[in-house]
């Protein structure tokens, strides 16, 4: 499919190519009118070159036209993409702004040095919208280089320390002391049926005495 471009390419080509041999031809009428032997036959070719020179004219003059609406068309199309880039850029200005700002709130030790900050912002936002990849850079990315400029410090990103472990011996849970075996009380010292057991020497007495 041809496209609008080229269709405005072949228009030139065709309005210029007609312009030329329109004007070679009124030239060369002209040049007969000036060699007519008759006076009727030189009024009958200057009809003729006035009329080749008329289209000659609006040829010139349509030329002149079309160059002029592409001129604007360009420039409109020119101004739409600046003013396009424009608008992101500040829309992107104000994502930065905004959580830069939270943070100047949060960080900031007192009033005075929050006003300090915002104004620095400021003059960091206007040098980064100057860059062409302003509006399409990512905001982590930008919102990131802007704290680090500022001296900022997000909660989280400073680094926790670490519980010193040298020289510390590790502490083992208290462990129960052990318990001696629990005695029996019946006769048998709680031997199941039939199993031998040793006795005890000092109750050798006892049952000799019963």
């Amino acid at each position: 499919m041809t496209s609008v471009a080229e269709i405005v390419a072949q228009q030139e080509e065709g309005l210029a190519l007609l312009f030329e041999r329109g004007l070679e031809l009124a030239l060369q009428v002209q040049a007969d009118a000036m060699a007519a032997g008759t006076p009727d036959e030189r009024a009958r070719l200057a009809l003729s070159f006035q009329r080749l020179s008329r289209s000659v004219r609006q040829t010139a003059a349509l030329r002149t036209k079309l160059a002029a609406e592409a001129g604007r068309a360009e420039r409109s199309e020119g101004a739409e993409v600046i003013q396009l880039h424009k608008v992101r850029v500040e829309r992107r200005k104000d994502e930065v702004r905004a959580a830069v700002r939270r943070l100047i709130w949060t960080e900031a030790e007192g009033e005075a040095m929050a006003e300090d900050l915002k104004g620095d912002l400021e003059d960091l936002l206007e040098g980064e919208g100057l860059s062409e990849a302003f509006a399409s850079e990512a905001l982590e990315t930008q919102v990131q280089r802007i704290l680090d400029m500022l001296g900022i410090v997000p909660p989280g990103q400073g680094g926790e320390q670490a519980m010193p472990t040298e020289g510390v011996e590790a502490c083992e849970p208290d462990r129960p002391a052990p318990q001696p075996p629990l005695r029996d009380s019946s006769p048998s010292g709680g031997a199941l049926e039939g199993e031998s057991f040793p006795r005890d020497n000092r109750d050798d007495g006892y049952w000799n005495s019963t």
